[in-house]
């Protein structure tokens, strides 16, 4: 097995507004296959916005780069085929 040393980040493009969809299945792809030890982290790159609306100030979180997750992964072709399926 590959060390946790050699985990990149790697880009998974999506539909706009699917990326938590996408973020969940991977995440319940991970426990159903025991993969945790070589996929490592997801993300979904959000930002935080100050909105005024009706002239009250609220906090709301946007996503940073809509349509794309994060995965930091140890590379291998049997991984990388779970991901995209």
């Amino acid at each position: 097995m590959a060390e946790l040393g050699d985990a990149k980040w790697y880009v998974i493009h999506t539909y706009s507004g699917y990326e938590a969809m996408v973020k969940d299945s991977l995440e319940k792809l991970i426990e159903n296959n025991n993969l945790g030890d070589y996929i490592v982290d997801l993300k979904i790159p959000m930002e935080q916005v100050i909105e005024e609306k009706n002239g009250k100030k609220k906090v709301v979180e946007r996503k940073l780069l809509p349509c794309y997750v994060f995965i930091k992964m140890i590379y291998t072709n049997q991984i990388w085929y779970y991901v995209t399926s």
